[in-house]
């Protein structure tokens, strides 16, 4: 129905969500949120504004913009983090409450997941922006259960993609002597043009890119080990902390979207992907077991076989 990153912009007279704030968060990095969805809570916001007073704020209006233009008469059913707490679920509760529409069921999000696996026993690997959380689950007595999450902290999305933009930028001065970090609006040319350049290295030997500043065009020349080097560390930690929760018949899974981030398959093995629309599914399949009046919600964390 409608995807958006965990951003704010608050630079302009109106604030702005999602994939427009995420395009200029380099350009006011003072006045650009993006820890709101994963420090959710009621704690006043280190930089003060006239507009937000803590993170649920930021996350009221995310959430508003984000389902402003869909139908929820029936209600949502809301699937969180395996690793938010029970006082983050009751501000998330207390977010949509007050949104347009009711919420008819919450449910731990891993477990979704894990309901597309086939294995006895599985590990879900949540690669969210701001950290990676491995949830463990197993089958038994007819129920999906979940059974220990850990959290891997500074591995998510935000650390592959500042890592790569790092390589690049350390390539244009070891190639033409020009450094792109130096400059707010060529370090945002460099996030935003990122998805395409790495897509562009899963398919070509090298990939040539270029900045124009000023009216000076700088060159450079990147390929898959690039991207794959500068992953390493991450992975590597994620792996570490997939070792002390695996057995040797544990399942190991990952969303597909994310099976192409460079150097994941080659520093995690054994990877297995889960169709994107796997939660969809799942959540349809068991909706009787997922639904509840909403005054009367629990967060689901297992799942009848």
């Amino acid at each position: 129905l409608a995807r958006s990153p965990g951003f704010a912009n608050i630079a302009g007279k109106t604030p702005v969500f999602g994939e427009a704030a995420r395009l200029q968060a380099r350009l006011h990095p003072r006045q650009n949120f993006n820890q709101f969805w994963s420090q959710l809570s009621l704690d006043p916001l280190p930089e003060k504004t006239t507009l937000f007073r803590h993170s649920a704020d930021l996350a009221y209006g995310h959430l508003s913009a984000l389902t402003k233009p869909l139908d929820f008469a029936n209600g949502a059913v809301i699937a969180a983090p395996s690793n938010y707490t029970r006082n983050q679920l009751a501000v998330l509760l207390g977010v949509v409450k007050q949104c347009t529409f009711d919420t008819v069921g919450l449910v731990d999000l891993a477990l979704l997941h894990a309901a597309g696996s086939q294995a006895d026993e599985c590990i879900i690997i949540d690669l969210q922006l701001h950290q990676t959380v491995l949830s463990s689950f197993r089958k038994v007595d007819g129920y999906l259960h979940k059974e220990r999450m850990v959290q891997v902290p500074f591995s998510g999305l935000l650390a592959l993609q500042d890592a790569w933009t790092s390589m690049i930028a350390d390539e244009f001065i070891r190639q033409s002597r020009f450094d792109p970090l130096r400059n707010a609006e060529t370090e945002q040319y460099l996030h935003n043009q990122l998805e395409q350049w790495l897509q562009a290295s899963l398919v070509n030997a090298e990939v040539p890119i270029e900045i124009n500043h000023k009216g000076s065009v700088h060159q450079a020349r990147l390929t898959l080990a690039h991207f794959e080097q500068r992953a390493q560390s991450i992975f590597n930690r994620i792996n570490k902390e997939i070792g002390e929760l695996r057995n040797p018949e544990t399942a190991l899974h990952v969303k597909a979207s994310l099976m192409n981030l460079p150097g994941l398959t080659r520093f995690i093995p054994g990877l297995i992907a889960l169709d994107d629309d796997v939660v969809m599914q799942a959540c349809v399949q068991h909706l009787e077991h997922i639904q509840r009046a909403p005054g009367n919600l629990q967060f689901v964390t297992r799942l009848p076989l």
